[in-house]
């Protein structure tokens, strides 16, 4: 549900940054870095934390039960 809004913004900051990473200025080589950057946290935002959360959530997942527990009844 959130991949749209992701990937528009940081697809647009490359859009920006893309002019500058082309220019022959000094400021080209913080442009090519800072495109490398937002393509690598955008992969890892969208395809990585996910992969290890689920990793994550798997091994501490508790079993619900719709009985109460004895030891907790007053």
């Amino acid at each position: 549900s959130r991949i749209r809004p992701i990937l528009m913004t940081s697809l647009a900051m490359m859009a920006g940054m893309i002019p500058m990473a082309l220019s022959r200025s000094q400021t080209s080589p913080l442009a090519i870095a800072v495109l490398g950057g937002l393509a690598f946290a955008t992969v890892a935002t969208l395809l990585v934390l996910p992969a290890v959360y689920a990793l994550v959530a798997s091994k501490h997942a508790k079993t619900a039960s719709l009985e109460p527990d004895e030891s907790t009844a007053i």
